[in-house]
């Protein structure tokens, strides 16, 4: 229960300050291109927690079932599935995490 808590409850708290940190350090630097490249890192940095934590919650419930034959543990399962997919990192993402932190926007690729 907890650890499905901590996998729903964790990432939108989690979300605002690594942008926070990210557009604190974007605004420090000099806008060269090594902040520039930092940017994606911090991005892929918050996908793979958001990620990484509804992994964590769908192993969880699957071992469950496996050891408890309880196939109602499967909820949380297919609840991390969910997650994973609510939070899959896409372009608009990007685009949206890249104009929060430098506010600047991104063209739209072809």
């Amino acid at each position: 229960m907890a650890i499905g808590l901590t996998a729903v409850l964790i990432p939108p708290l989690l979300a605002p300050r690594l942008i926070g940190a990210a557009r604190a350090g974007w605004e420090r630097s000099s806008r060269d291109d090594l902040a520039r490249s930092a940017v994606p890192a911090q991005f892929q940095v918050l996908a793979i927690v958001r990620g990484a934590l509804a992994e964590g919650l769908g192993l969880l419930c699957t071992v469950a079932v496996m050891l408890t034959g309880q196939v109602a543990f499967f909820a949380g399962t297919g609840l991390a599935l969910i997650l994973m997919m609510a939070t899959f990192p896409t372009a608009d993402r990007w685009r949206e995490f890249h104009r929060r932190v430098t506010g600047e926007e991104l063209p739209l690729e072809p």
